[in-house]
């Protein structure tokens, strides 16, 4: 059978399948481990809760980009 294939590719290619007005359609995105984890780590992202820790942080005197020395 690879040998077949081998030697005339072009016949065993599939054909690309079609929707009902004669579009093509593409294949699904398969989604990979790395895309779930962005998405994952989007949802607990909060802009004004993060603004709000830094403003509590700065304001106790606990800087959070302050190397300590």
């Amino acid at each position: 059978m690879r040998t077949e294939i081998l030697k005339n590719p072009k016949a065993h290619r599939k054909e690309i399948k079609l929707d009902d007005d004669g579009n093509p359609i593409n294949p699904p995105k398969r989604p990979n481990f790395l895309d779930d984890l962005y998405k994952w780590t989007q949802s607990f992202y909060s802009k004004e809760k993060a603004e709000k820790t830094l403003e509590d942080c700065e304001a106790k005197n606990h800087p959070l980009f302050e190397k300590p020395k």
